[in-house]
C-alpha cells in the first residue's frame, strides 16, 4: 500500500521541479497570478496618524499600526549601511510618503513626487553606491492609465559635509579627547543627509510593450551589478523579459570638497530565460510573493 501523504508529496515535488525546469525552456509554464485591487483603505495617512514619533517608534509598530489601519500593499526593504547600522523603508498603497529607519527607529519621511497620482503596488529596493545610500522605488496607478504610466525613481543618501570633511581631516588636527575609545562599544551611525530624489523615469513605453503590469517587483542585492524589474502582464501572465535596472552617476565640477553628481537611470532587457538562474527571481516567476 502506498502512503497516501507520501504520494501527495512526491506528486508536490515533482510538479515543482517540472515547473522550474519548464521556466527554463518556456515561459508559459509560469503560474498566472491575480492581482486584485487593494482598496480596503485609501486615505493617505501621515506617520502622526499612525500613532508614530520620529526617533522613537520603531519599524515593527509601524508596520502593525498600518496593519491595524487597514492599509494594503505594504512594502519594505532593509540593508546594511556601510557603516554596519542596519537601515529600512517602509511604504504602502495611497501612502504619498515612506518611512526610513535607522537601527530600526524612525528617522525620516521621504516625500514621493506622484504628480497627481495615488501610488500603489510599491517595489522598494535599498543599496550602496560608495559611500552613497541608494533607493529605488517603483509605483503604479490602481486605475492603470495610461496618461498615468508606473514610473521609477531614485533616491540618494550621502554623509553630511560634517562628517566627510571631519574624516578628510589630517589626524594631528583633531584633538585627542575627542576620538571615542573602543570600550565605549558600538560606534552611533555616520551623520547623513536625508534622502533626496536624484532620478525619475515613467515606463509608459516598456508596459506598454508587455500589455500591462501588475505584481512589480525589484530583486537582486547588489546596486552595482543592478538590480532586476520583473513583473506580470495586466492577466498576470509572467513577462517574457526582465530588466536589469542601474543607477549611473557621473560627477560634475564642482568646488574642491563637494560631492556633485548627475543621476541617471537605464533599464537593459534581459530574457527572463536567462534572468531565472538568479533564485529571487524563479521564486518570483513560480508565483513567490516575498521571494
Amino acid at each position: 500500500m502506498f502512503s497516501p501523504t507520501l504520494v501527495s508529496a512526491g506528486l508536490a515535488l515533482a510538479v515543482s521541479a517540472t515547473s522550474i525546469t519548464s521556466l527554463g525552456g518556456c515561459m508559459a509554464f509560469a503560474p498566472i497570478v491575480d492581482e486584485p485591487l487593494r482598496f480596503e483603505t485609501v486615505a493617505d495617512l501621515p506617520p502622526q496618524a499612525l500613532g508614530l514619533r520620529q526617533g522613537e517608534s520603531t519599524l515593527e509598530e509601524a508596520r502593525a499600526a498600518m496593519t491595524k489601519r487597514g492599509l494594503t500593499g505594504i512594502a519594505t526593504s532593509e540593508f546594511a549601511s556601510d557603516d554596519r547600522h542596519l537601515v529600512s523603508v517602509l511604504g504602502a498603497d495611497y501612502q504619498s510618503r515612506l518611512l526610513v529607519f535607522r537601527d530600526g527607529r524612525l528617522r525620516e519621511t521621504i516625500e514621493l513626487p506622484l504628480h497627481g497620482l495615488p501610488p500603489y503596488g510599491m517595489s522598494l529596493r535599498l543599496g550602496r553606491e560608495g559611500a552613497s545610500e541608494l533607493l529605488l522605488v517603483l509605483y503604479r496607478d490602481p486605475a492603470n492609465r495610461a496618461e498615468l504610466p508606473p514610473t521609477l525613481l531614485a533616491f540618494r543618501s550621502d554623509r553630511a559635509a560634517a562628517s566627510v570633511s571631519m574624516a578628510a581631516a589630517p589626524a594631528a588636527t583633531a584633538p585627542a579627547a575627542t576620538a571615542p575609545a573602543a570600550s565605549e562599544g558600538a560606534s552611533a551611525p555616520s551623520p547623513r543627509t536625508p534622502f533626496a530624489l536624484v532620478a525619475e523615469k515613467p515606463l509608459g513605453d516598456i508596459v506598454a510593450a508587455h500589455e500591462g503590469m501588475t505584481s512589480p517587483m525589484l530583486l537582486g542585492g547588489d546596486m552595482a551589478e543592478g538590480m532586476f524589474l520583473v513583473a506580470r502582464d495586466h492577466d498576470g501572465v509572467l513577462w517574457d523579459t526582465s530588466y536589469v535596472v542601474k543607477v549611473g552617476s557621473t560627477e560634475l565640477a564642482a568646488p574642491r570638497g563637494s560631492d556633485a553628481h548627475r543621476t541617471s537611470l537605464s533599464l537593459e532587457a534581459r530574457p527572463m530565460m536567462d534572468a531565472i538562474r538568479c533564485s529571487c527571481v524563479r521564486k518570483y516567476a513560480l508565483g513567490a510573493s516575498n521571494p
